[in-house]
């Protein structure tokens, strides 16, 4: 009865979470179990060209190929099943089979997982990769509170380094930002990081970010720079603050029913593949990253690198934020920044 209720249900959530992303009104989604194989849904919220998705897509395939055809995941790109938050639920529910998502919509779930978006971190994507293709990142793949909530991590992608970029100037650091309305997602330390730095932090939905730089709404946001690129940010705000002040990586994670519910064989091959996945994403980000590099520059936008003493300025002003979370994660951060980088 409730494999029953479950199919039911999935479509019923999908077309209520659906309308959050103005998707189609119906969405076919074929039952689980064929003929002679087994039937995955997978939900990511870009768009079917953007690198995260092809490297999902990439995923796919593998398992497919690795298993002879009897696992197929199904790839529903573009909110199709819902935005990042309600797919998150959905993949707690056990509605969804896997989910791409930012560690920033499920740190509530497993709060350890804060610690990866504290700002300044990391000295650079060396470091950060260093923490987590090593024995940290795997214990968070794996950590207690994300099975407790029916979920398992199977791996990392890259999100790329968030910076702050504006209408205004940003070419003397931390001076230039006190006091802007900066836009950020929706995320506790994200919002603590800006005011920090002595600006407002303003959150408004992604699609709004562009219409309120043109209004002047807000004076500038923060995010990676394929981001304000595709968006076409960098036509309302030139001026970009390369100052990495967060690497936020993403992760797979699967359902842990549905991993149970599979042989063991057929469950490490779906890790392996995910695993080889990192590496196709990490190579077409790079790849997106320097492309959308080359249209800001080309467009005339200002790319400001802080100095030195700028990068200090920074740092010291959201110390704060890092020490707020040392008594209870103190190790783990200490283990991070002491990484090579």
């Amino acid at each position: 009865m409730k494999k029953i209720f479950s199919r039911l249900l999935i479509p019923v959530l999908s077309a209520i979470f659906c309308t959050a992303c103005s998707v189609s009104d119906f969405i076919y989604i074929p039952e689980k179990q064929q003929n002679n194989y087994t039937v995955l849904r997978l939900a990511n919220n870009h768009e079917a060209d953007y690198p995260t998705s092809k490297a999902c897509d990439y995923f796919a395939e593998l398992v497919e190929k690795e298993t002879n055809g009897k696992i197929k995941i199904i790839c529903y790109h573009d909110c199709a099943l819902g935005d990042e938050a309600s797919t998150i639920e959905q993949l707690k529910l056990g509605g969804i089979d896997f989910v791409r998502a930012p560690v920033s919509l499920l740190d509530s779930y497993a709060p350890e997982l804060n610690v990866l978006s504290l700002p300044y971190l990391y000295e650079n994507d060396t470091q950060m990769w260093n923490v987590l293709k090593g024995s940290i990142g795997d214990s968070l793949l794996s950590c207690e509170k994300l099975a407790e909530n029916n979920m398992v991590g199977l791996c990392w992608y890259t999100a790329g380094s968030r910076s702050f970029y504006s209408s205004v100037s940003l070419e003397n650091g931390l001076d230039s930002i006190k006091g802007l309305k900066i836009r950020t997602q929706d995320s506790p330390i994200l919002r603590d990081t800006i005011e920090a730095l002595g600006a407002d932090a303003v959150t408004i939905n992604f699609e709004d970010v562009y219409s309120a730089l043109l209004t002047s709404k807000i004076d500038g946001a923060e995010n990676n720079i394929p981001s304000y690129v595709s968006t076409q940010h960098y036509k309302a705000a030139k001026y970009f603050l390369a100052d990495e002040h967060s690497r936020v990586p993403e992760i797979i994670a699967a359902s842990k029913s549905t991993m149970d519910s599979l042989p063991e064989d057929y469950q490490e091959i779906i890790k392996q593949c995910a695993l080889k996945s990192t590496e196709k994403q990490i190579q077409l980000w790079n790849e997106y990253e320097q492309q959308s590099l080359k249209i800001a520059e080309e467009s005339g936008c200002i790319i400001i690198t802080p100095t030195e003493k700028q990068k200090a300025e920074l740092k010291n002003a959201v110390k704060s934020i890092k020490d707020a979370y040392s008594d209870e994660y103190g190790d783990l951060i200490s283990k991070i920044e002491n990484m090579p980088y």
